[in-house]
């Protein structure tokens, strides 16, 4: 009798045993890491650029992440949905809330885009002369004078940061020149032209206030081999802006140019 009962008593429990398995259902994966992926830029404004988010789970897996999209600048760059557009230069930060809980976020800084064709002009600030450059050519009194304003063109071509330019001042056209757009959104260009004895150097301080407008300063250097002396000349930046539709700028010819002036007054 004593038997039978053990016997009894033991087999319910080594039925409660599933098999001998022992444990229950795994936990869930947890997030312990979340990565936001896309280009490194540089970004620019009026171009878009795609993210997408990672997950790194407890479990040592990866998944792509869902979730919603944000940024804390929208005047500088607006994200939705992934997709992140530069508006105006600046710097945003953005940041995916995943549903698997947690929040990444990515800093930006949103650079001006000079790519195209500017026209516009410039006025005359300041002119000073020297040697045969004030006493023969009388440049600063009959070839350049401050507050006349003269025409300015700009065919840019941007790859990045880097800006390929040519500059158009009065009928002259310039040698091609490359700049760097600064972290501040700045650009400067240096560009020259030699014809003759006579050489033109520009430096042209810009920056974008509107996406299609320039604002800034201009300086010409003169100098001519068969005078002595020289002539500086500079100027702000008046009414420039992107033409829309235009593949070059469509700059008109004066008659005479700057240099036909200059050449004309040194005779």
């Amino acid at each position: 009798m004593r038997r039978l009962l053990t016997a009894l008593l033991w087999v319910p429990l080594v039925s409660c045993g599933g098999g001998g398995g022992g444990g229950g259902a795994a936990p869930t994966p947890t997030v312990t890491g979340i990565a936001i992926t896309g280009p490194e830029g540089p970004y620019l404004v009026g171009s878009s650029y795609t993210f997408s988010a990672t997950v790194t789970l407890s479990n040592g897996q990866t998944q792509a992440a869902s979730g919603t999209w944000g940024g804390d600048a929208p005047t500088v760059g607006t994200m939705a949905n992934g997709l992140f557009a530069g508006v105006s230069p600046g710097e945003v930060t953005i940041w995916i809330d995943v549903t698997q809980g947690g929040r990444a976020t990515k800093r930006l800084r949103v650079h001006p885009s000079y790519n195209g064709p500017w026209v516009g002009s410039y006025r005359i600030t300041s002119c000073t002369d020297s040697g045969q450059f004030r006493s023969s050519a009388r440049f600063c009194r009959d070839i350049l004078t401050v507050g006349e304003t003269l025409e300015l063109g700009l065919q840019l071509v941007q790859n990045g940061l880097t800006v390929s330019s040519t500059v158009f001042l009065g009928g002259i056209e310039l040698d091609p020149a490359s700049s760097t757009v600064g972290d501040d959104g700045r650009l400067q260009i240096d560009a020259r032209v030699t014809e003759d004895s006579t050489t033109l150097e520009v430096t042209l301080q810009l920056q974008q206030p509107q996406p299609t407008s320039l604002a800034g300063t201009i300086t010409q250097n003169w100098r001519d081999t068969s005078l002595t002396g020289s002539a500086r000349v500079t100027g702000d930046l008046v009414d420039v802006t992107k033409l829309t539709g235009a593949a070059a700028v469509p700059m008109r010819a004066p008659a005479p140019s700057l240099l036909d002036r200059f050449r004309a007054a040194k005779r």
